[in-house]
């Protein structure tokens, strides 16, 4: 697996989701705090990371942690 070239941590403290845009690069989801990633205990395996381009919804209450490749 190839290092990448930056890391974006987005951080929502507010009750409701919001709507973040990342800097310019090709963004992967690494891990996320939200309900959804905790099976996995936050972090994606590379296998699992998600393709999410500069827009991503970060979910109520949670920290997301994108990778650039």
């Amino acid at each position: 697996v190839a290092s990448p070239t930056a890391i974006y941590v987005a951080y929502n403290g507010w009750a409701n989701p919001i709507h973040a845009t990342l800097p310019p690069g090709d963004w992967r989801l690494i891990g996320s705090t939200a309900a959804a990633y905790a099976p996995m205990g936050g972090m994606l395996a590379p296998a699992d990371q998600i393709d999410v381009g500069r827009t991503r919804t970060i979910e109520a209450k949670s920290v997301a942690i994108f990778s650039a490749r």
